[in-house]
């Protein structure tokens, strides 16, 4: 196979494409044909051995890659071959092939093509972190961001706006600016012409602002500390300008400020839960079109030298991608699937319940039932029967591969009733039993299945709250008649 390859460290004019062999791979591992990846700052780092992980030489650098499944390790049962997937490791990508992990793989929403999942993943990781786990992040806050024109300071822009906090981009030019106005920011400073804390002092009425989000570090990193308002966080992400600030603590100290690091690839490793719980989240963040990829340009796998070179001189407002598979990405973007446009349906007053008794609500997201899955649930309620877990057993026998336990399906009623309907009056809820519980068909790994709900009574009890009765009728795609119907009794308050 193609691959960039790194013989020395510290000099990317010694990049250079040569033809490799993959290694065999281990009983953890995939490999997947790699369609793009996408340009980051670590990689700069990692190839001028300034990182905090270093390879052997001669090595592949390219950490956020998408492809597709084309190998698979004897304990991977999680991935099939032909699947779509994106991975987020250290290095490899910049390859025709790529050997990875089975934890570092996350598959691909069929809404979301292999391009821009290569443009934005690794970005989007990162600032979500940040602002979620190390800012702790609240609606209605505001947040200065310092470079927000690159990779993480443009993803950190959208996100932030999707959180609801009121975003101040800076940046150091107008057309970056600009750019920052496209995607979600509510206020500018051009660092290069004006004076951060005086700017944000104007914008906040001298509050100053609850949190700074630093991809650059240099200069400006006191003037940002100084913004901050009382209890502020200040939030290092990387130091694009190559210089790392010294901060005054005195300043910490004045302000009850926190300086939080950001190192999301740690995170990522330490504690792969909350990754997967982000991931999730933008996900969705995604497939709802509250954030998008800005790719400014895509390079062939034959000039990936020089994508990494132009992203080193600072020639890229947003992102830079590495098609490494042409044909495979055509491929790709004719199979993507439009997300299903659904409104939820809205109960706007205990009155509109009561009178909403007979309606149909709606139906669910699909959601497919893995073998990672029905693991998870049977380490959770100690159901370890082999008819659920053992793949290799369940060949042989009439339904030929593993099934879901009956209440796993009836245990995401909750998520389900989540997509189809909203109750914004109501500030506590409880599922407190079911009735008429039946289970039809059962559900084979792999299957993908939808939730449509009614209501049915809904009555009011003590304490001023509503006795709601919900059918609920679960779906396999590709099936006509329902695999499990089940009532759900709720009281909301």
């Amino acid at each position: 196979m193609q691959a960039l390859r790194c013989n020395e460290f510290g000099n990317l004019d010694n990049l250079t494409i040569e033809e490799v062999s993959l290694p065999e791979i281990h009983d953890d591992e995939v490999v997947i044909n790699v369609v793009a990846c996408g340009v980051n700052f670590p990689d700069l780092l990692i190839l001028e051995n300034k990182y905090q992980f270093k390879p052997d030489l001669p090595f592949t650098p390219g950490g956020e890659v998408t492809g597709v499944v084309s190998r698979i390790g004897k304990n991977v049962k999680n991935f099939y071959l032909g699947q779509r997937v994106f991975a987020i490791d250290r290095w490899g990508g910049l390859a025709e092939k790529m050997i990875v992990h089975k934890d570092r793989l996350t598959k691909l929403p069929d809404e979301i093509d292999l391009l821009s999942a290569a443009g934005i993943m690794y970005n989007m990781s990162t600032a979500f972190y940040a602002l979620k786990n190390r800012g702790r992040a609240k609606s209605g806050e505001s947040i200065l961001i310092l470079g927000a024109a690159g990779g993480v300071g443009l993803a950190a822009v959208q996100l932030a706006r999707a959180m609801g906090l009121k975003v101040i981009a800076a940046a150091s030019s107008k057309e970056k600016l600009d750019l920052c106005e496209q995607f979600g920011g509510d206020y500018f400073i051009n660092y290069k012409d004006e004076n951060i804390k005086e700017r944000v002092n104007e914008i906040t009425s001298n509050t100053g602002v609850n949190l700074v989000l630093d991809t650059v570090g240099g200069s400006n990193a006191e003037l940002a500390v100084r913004s901050l308002a009382w209890g502020g966080r200040y939030l290092v992400v990387g130091f694009a300008a190559g210089e790392i600030p010294k901060i005054p603590l005195n300043l910490l100290l004045l302000k009850g400020a926190e300086i939080k690091g950001v190192f999301w690839g740690k995170f990522s490793r330490e504690e792969p839960l909350k990754q997967r719980e982000n991931v999730e989240e933008i996900l969705e963040y995604f497939v709802t079109g509250k954030v998008k990829p800005y790719i400014t340009k895509q390079y062939s796998l034959d000039l990936a030298a020089e994508a990494l070179k132009d992203f080193k001189d600072r020639k890229i407002s947003g992102k830079a991608v590495v098609v490494c598979n042409p044909g495979l990405l055509e491929k790709d973007n004719k199979q993507v699937r439009p997300k299903e446009r659904r409104e939820k349906f809205v109960f706007v007053s205990k009155e509109h319940v009561l009178e909403s008794v007979g309606v149909e609500l709606g139906e669910s997201r699909w959601f497919q039932v893995t073998q990672e899955v029905i693991n998870d649930f049977a380490d959770a309620t100690l159901d370890h029967q082999w008819i659920h877990i053992r793949p290799d057993l369940v060949k042989g026998t009439p339904v030929g591969s593993t099934i879901a336990h009956g209440f796993l399906t009836l245990s995401l009623s909750p998520k389900f009733l989540t997509e189809i309907y909203e109750m914004p009056f109501v500030k506590m809820g409880i599922n407190y039993g079911v009735d008429r519980l039946r289970f039809l068909q059962p559900i084979k790994v792999g299957s993908e299945i939808q939730m449509t709900a009614k209501l049915l009574s809904a009555e009011m009890v003590k304490n001023d709250g509503i006795k709601m009765r919900m059918e609920a009728t679960y779906f396999v795609k590709g099936l006509e008649k329902p695999v499990c119907s089940v009532e759900l009794l709720s009281v909301v308050y």
